[in-house]
């Protein structure tokens, strides 16, 4: 079973208003600092990109982006030091509508996996308020992770990202994703997830 991570920028490697924060201990990393270059200025964690790294590399991770960067995306995280970024591919942000759809491509991308035999990662920091995302990305037992922009991906993360990798997606007897409510509660602020996870248990009384 193959790993996968689809990678936002602002808000997760680019902790957006972070060194605004002068009591430094409530960052998230001691080391924020900002990316040096006239074309930049963007707030990263070396510390985390180098944890991040060890986890993409541990876990033999495929990374697609996934952020509003797009195109530029790759020079970004080359740029912060993330290896192999450069030639990592990148999806669509909107959907056909040209509204915000990121599990629109995520969705697609994962239909053409031969066998769809993947253990899935997603972290964005708009899923705490796209709710639709979310519930869907919990239905189909992605790890979904949203931090708060200022904050950026955190060490609570990362170790959490760690262990689903190296867990692996758990299979049903028919071949399908099996859903859960386990990575929701975890990853999404507690209201958000509270509304989408009783959204879910109602689905799912309907059905029944």
């Amino acid at each position: 079973m193959k790993n996968y991570l689809f990678l936002d920028i602002d808000g997760v490697l680019n902790a957006v208003g972070a060194l605004l924060d002068h009591n430094e201990s409530r960052r998230a990393w001691q080391d924020f600092e900002a990316v040096r270059g006239s074309r930049w200025g963007e707030t990263v964690s070396p510390e985390m990109i180098g944890h991040l790294n060890a986890n993409i590399v541990r876990h033999k991770v495929t990374v697609i982006w996934l952020s509003s960067w797009e195109e530029r995306a790759p020079v970004f995280g080359y740029k912060i030091g993330l290896e192999g970024s450069i030639d990592w591919p990148w999806l669509s942000t909107e959907d056909a509508r040209g509204q915000w759809g990121k599990h629109v491509s995520i969705e697609a991308y994962l239909k053409t996996l031969p066998g769809r035999n993947a253990n899935v990662a997603w972290i964005d920091d708009d899923l705490g308020d796209e709710h639709d995302a979310a519930l869907w990305a919990t239905d189909n037992n992605i790890l979904a992770l949203a931090p708060r922009a200022k904050h950026g991906i955190t060490p609570a993360m990362l170790a959490q990202l760690g262990k689903h990798f190296a867990r692996g997606t758990r299979i049903t007897e028919g071949g399908s994703i099996e859903p859960g409510l386990s990575s929701l509660a975890q990853a999404i602020p507690q209201s958000a997830a509270n509304r989408a996870i009783n959204e879910m248990r109602a689905q799912r009384r309907l059905i029944g």
